[in-house]
C-alpha cells in the first residue's frame, strides 16, 4: 500500500482543530464561573433593594453585610451606592436606589504563541437596581 499524498497535512489539520476545540471548550468552562459570579452579585442585589424597599433605608449593617456576602462570591473592591442611608431619607412611594461596583477576576486563555496558558484580568462590574420605597415613616 502507498501513502498518499496529502494524508500527513489533513492529520495534522485535524488534530490541530481537536486541539484549538478542546482551548475553546475549556475557556467555555472558564467562563461559566464569570457567569456564576454576576448571578450571584445579581442575587445580592435584588435581596438588598428589597430590604431598602421595605425598610426605606440601608443601614450601615446591612452594607458591611452586603459586602461580605459579595466577597465570599468572588468579588473583589467591592463598593455600595444606596440612596438611603438612615431613617427618614425617604417616603412612601420614593425612588430607592442601589449600586454595587465590584471587580471580577475573569480568566481569560492566551492564544499567543499556541501555548494556551490562562491569564486573570479583573474587570469591572456596576450592578444598578431601583424600587419604590414601601415604607411608612412615622416621624
Amino acid at each position: 500500500m502507498k501513502k498518499k499524498k496529502g494524508e500527513v497535512e489533513e492529520f495534522f489539520i485535524q488534530i490541530l482543530g481537536i486541539i484549538f476545540a478542546f482551548a475553546i471548550m475549556i475557556y467555555g468552562i472558564y467562563y461559566a464561573k464569570t457567569i456564576i459570579v454576576y448571578n450571584n452579585a445579581n442575587q445580592i442585589a435584588r435581596k438588598y433593594i428589597l430590604e431598602m424597599e421595605t425598610n426605606g433605608f440601608l443601614s450601615s449593617d446591612d452594607i458591611e453585610n452586603l459586602k461580605t456576602e459579595a466577597t465570599k462570591s468572588g468579588m473583589t473592591d467591592v463598593s455600595v451606592d444606596a440612596s438611603a442611608i438612615q431613617v427618614g431619607d425617604t417616603k412612601y412611594g420614593d425612588k430607592v436606589t442601589l449600586t454595587i461596583n465590584f471587580k471580577e477576576e475573569v480568566k481569560k486563555i492566551d492564544f499567543s504563541d499556541f501555548s494556551l496558558r490562562t491569564v486573570t484580568d479583573p474587570v469591572p462590574v456596576t450592578i444598578t437596581k431601583s424600587s419604590t420605597a414601601k415604607f411608612f415613616n412615622t416621624k
